[in-house]
Protein backbone atom coordinates (compact mmCIF):
# COMPACT_ATOMS: atom_id res chain seq x y z
CA UNK A 1 0.00 0.00 0.00
CA UNK A 2 2.80 2.40 0.84
CA UNK A 3 4.31 1.54 -2.49
CA UNK A 4 1.05 2.56 -4.21
CA UNK A 5 0.93 5.84 -2.31
CA UNK A 6 4.53 6.64 -3.22
CA UNK A 7 3.90 5.66 -6.85
CA UNK A 8 0.76 7.83 -6.93
CA UNK A 9 2.68 10.78 -5.46
CA UNK A 10 5.44 10.36 -8.05
CA UNK A 11 2.92 10.28 -10.89
CA UNK A 12 1.16 13.40 -9.52
CA UNK A 13 4.52 15.21 -9.16
CA UNK A 14 5.54 14.25 -12.71
CA UNK A 15 2.26 15.41 -14.25
CA UNK A 16 2.34 18.66 -12.23
CA UNK A 17 5.95 19.36 -13.24
CA UNK A 18 5.17 18.73 -16.91
CA UNK A 19 2.22 21.13 -16.76
CA UNK A 20 4.34 23.88 -15.19
CA UNK A 21 7.19 23.41 -17.72
CA UNK A 22 4.77 23.20 -20.64
CA UNK A 23 3.12 26.43 -19.56
CA UNK A 24 6.47 28.18 -19.28
CA UNK A 25 7.51 27.02 -22.75
CA UNK A 26 4.46 28.67 -24.27
CA UNK A 27 5.39 32.13 -23.01
CA UNK A 28 7.01 34.25 -25.73
CA UNK A 29 7.52 37.82 -26.88
CA UNK A 30 8.44 39.51 -30.19
CA UNK A 31 10.04 42.76 -31.30
CA UNK A 32 10.29 44.02 -34.90
CA UNK A 33 12.85 46.08 -36.81
CA UNK A 34 10.76 47.74 -39.53
CA UNK A 35 11.25 49.94 -42.58
CA UNK A 36 14.60 48.50 -43.67
CA UNK A 37 15.59 49.79 -47.11
CA UNK A 38 18.86 49.02 -48.83
CA UNK A 39 19.78 49.96 -52.39
CA UNK A 40 22.77 49.14 -54.52
CA UNK A 41 23.03 52.71 -55.77
CA UNK A 42 23.78 53.81 -59.31
CA UNK A 43 26.71 55.11 -61.26
CA UNK A 44 26.43 57.99 -63.70
CA UNK A 45 28.99 58.25 -66.52
CA UNK A 46 28.66 61.11 -69.02
CA UNK A 47 30.45 62.02 -72.26
CA UNK A 48 31.36 65.28 -74.00
CA UNK A 49 33.43 66.51 -76.96
CA UNK A 50 34.06 69.95 -75.44
CA UNK A 51 34.23 69.37 -71.68
CA UNK A 52 31.42 71.85 -71.07
CA UNK A 53 28.18 70.06 -71.98
CA UNK A 54 27.94 66.43 -70.89
CA UNK A 55 25.39 63.95 -72.22
CA UNK A 56 23.91 61.16 -70.13
CA UNK A 57 23.27 58.98 -73.18
CA UNK A 58 25.28 59.96 -76.26
CA UNK A 59 26.85 62.84 -78.11
CA UNK A 60 27.60 63.24 -81.82
CA UNK A 61 31.06 62.02 -82.71
CA UNK A 62 33.60 63.27 -85.24
CA UNK A 63 33.87 63.22 -89.03
CA UNK A 64 37.30 63.61 -90.57
CA UNK A 65 39.60 62.34 -93.28
CA UNK A 66 42.48 60.17 -92.10
CA UNK A 67 45.03 59.06 -94.69
CA UNK A 68 46.78 55.66 -94.64
CA UNK A 69 49.60 55.73 -92.08
CA UNK A 70 48.18 58.86 -90.46
CA UNK A 71 46.79 59.32 -86.93
CA UNK A 72 44.35 62.07 -85.98
CA UNK A 73 43.42 62.94 -82.42
CA UNK A 74 40.10 64.10 -81.07
CA UNK A 75 39.04 65.24 -77.60
CA UNK A 76 36.74 63.08 -75.49
CA UNK A 77 35.77 64.00 -71.94
CA UNK A 78 34.29 61.54 -69.49
CA UNK A 79 32.66 62.65 -66.26
CA UNK A 80 31.82 60.46 -63.28
CA UNK A 81 28.83 62.23 -61.73
CA UNK A 82 28.63 59.59 -59.00
CA UNK A 83 29.70 61.09 -55.68
CA UNK A 84 30.77 57.99 -53.77
CA UNK A 85 32.55 55.59 -56.14
CA UNK A 86 35.42 55.70 -58.61
CA UNK A 87 35.00 54.01 -61.99
CA UNK A 88 37.30 51.81 -64.02
CA UNK A 89 36.73 52.23 -67.74
CA UNK A 90 36.00 49.87 -70.60
CA UNK A 91 35.05 50.58 -74.17
CA UNK A 92 33.38 48.96 -77.13
CA UNK A 93 32.95 49.89 -80.77
CA UNK A 94 29.42 49.22 -82.01
CA UNK A 95 27.48 49.59 -85.25
CA UNK A 96 30.70 49.33 -87.28
CA UNK A 97 30.48 49.79 -91.04
CA UNK A 98 33.65 49.60 -93.11
CA UNK A 99 33.83 50.22 -96.83
CA UNK A 100 36.74 48.86 -98.92
CA UNK A 101 38.91 48.37 -95.82
CA UNK A 102 38.80 45.93 -92.91
CA UNK A 103 38.15 46.48 -89.21
CA UNK A 104 41.73 45.35 -88.56
CA UNK A 105 43.09 48.28 -90.58
CA UNK A 106 41.66 50.92 -88.23
CA UNK A 107 43.23 51.44 -84.79
CA UNK A 108 41.46 53.41 -82.05
CA UNK A 109 43.32 54.56 -78.94
CA UNK A 110 42.45 56.50 -75.79
CA UNK A 111 45.04 58.34 -73.72
CA UNK A 112 44.27 60.34 -70.58
CA UNK A 113 45.69 63.87 -70.85
CA UNK A 114 45.84 66.98 -68.66
CA UNK A 115 42.88 69.38 -68.70
CA UNK A 116 44.79 71.66 -71.10
CA UNK A 117 45.30 68.72 -73.49
CA UNK A 118 49.00 68.30 -72.78
CA UNK A 119 50.43 64.84 -72.31
CA UNK A 120 50.59 63.20 -68.91
CA UNK A 121 54.07 61.72 -68.68
CA UNK A 122 53.82 57.95 -68.43
CA UNK A 123 50.06 57.88 -69.04
CA UNK A 124 48.86 54.52 -70.36
CA UNK A 125 47.26 54.14 -73.77
CA UNK A 126 44.29 51.85 -74.37
CA UNK A 127 44.65 50.84 -77.99
CA UNK A 128 43.09 48.18 -80.24
CA UNK A 129 41.80 47.68 -83.75
CA UNK A 130 38.11 48.19 -84.50
CA UNK A 131 37.81 44.40 -84.74
CA UNK A 132 39.21 44.05 -81.20
CA UNK A 133 37.08 46.89 -79.82
CA UNK A 134 33.93 45.02 -80.97
CA UNK A 135 34.28 43.14 -77.69
CA UNK A 136 33.96 45.21 -74.52
CA UNK A 137 37.59 45.78 -73.52
CA UNK A 138 38.82 47.10 -70.19
CA UNK A 139 41.26 49.96 -70.66
CA UNK A 140 43.59 48.23 -68.22
CA UNK A 141 44.72 51.52 -66.73
CA UNK A 142 46.50 51.40 -63.36
CA UNK A 143 44.32 52.39 -60.37
CA UNK A 144 45.56 56.00 -60.39
CA UNK A 145 43.87 56.43 -63.80
CA UNK A 146 40.43 55.30 -62.66
CA UNK A 147 37.80 58.00 -63.10
CA UNK A 148 37.55 59.52 -59.62
CA UNK A 149 34.24 60.09 -57.86
CA UNK A 150 32.72 63.37 -59.11
CA UNK A 151 35.70 63.57 -61.47
CA UNK A 152 36.20 64.58 -65.10
CA UNK A 153 39.01 63.29 -67.31
CA UNK A 154 40.02 64.51 -70.75
CA UNK A 155 41.22 61.91 -73.25
CA UNK A 156 42.79 62.03 -76.68
CA UNK A 157 41.06 59.55 -78.96
CA UNK A 158 43.47 58.59 -81.72
CA UNK A 159 42.27 57.18 -85.04
CA UNK A 160 44.98 55.52 -87.15
CA UNK A 161 44.50 54.11 -90.63
CA UNK A 162 46.90 51.27 -91.45
CA UNK A 163 49.70 52.35 -93.78
CA UNK A 164 49.03 49.29 -95.96
CA UNK A 165 45.66 50.63 -97.15
CA UNK A 166 45.87 51.28 -100.90
CA UNK A 167 42.24 52.10 -101.70
CA UNK A 168 39.80 54.79 -100.69
CA UNK A 169 37.86 53.41 -97.77
CA UNK A 170 35.94 54.46 -94.73
CA UNK A 171 34.97 53.35 -91.27
CA UNK A 172 31.88 54.48 -89.37
CA UNK A 173 31.31 53.36 -85.78
CA UNK A 174 29.90 54.29 -82.39
CA UNK A 175 32.03 54.01 -79.31
CA UNK A 176 30.38 53.08 -76.02
CA UNK A 177 32.16 53.85 -72.74
CA UNK A 178 31.39 51.77 -69.67
CA UNK A 179 32.27 52.78 -66.12
CA UNK A 180 32.37 50.01 -63.52
CA UNK A 181 32.49 50.66 -59.79
CA UNK A 182 35.92 50.24 -58.26
CA UNK A 183 35.58 48.31 -55.02
CA UNK A 184 37.75 50.00 -52.37
CA UNK A 185 40.53 47.91 -50.83
CA UNK A 186 39.61 46.67 -47.38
Amino acid sequence: MIKRIILSLLIIAGVSGSAVMGTQALLSDTAALTSNTFSTGTVDLRVSKTGSTFSTVSTAGYTSGVRPGQTKFFDVYLRNVTTDVALSLSGQATDITVTDITKDQVVVSFTPVNTDGSAIVGAPIATATLAQWETLLPYGYPAEYNLAQSGTQRYKMGITMNSGITVDGSAVFNFVFTGTEVVPAQ
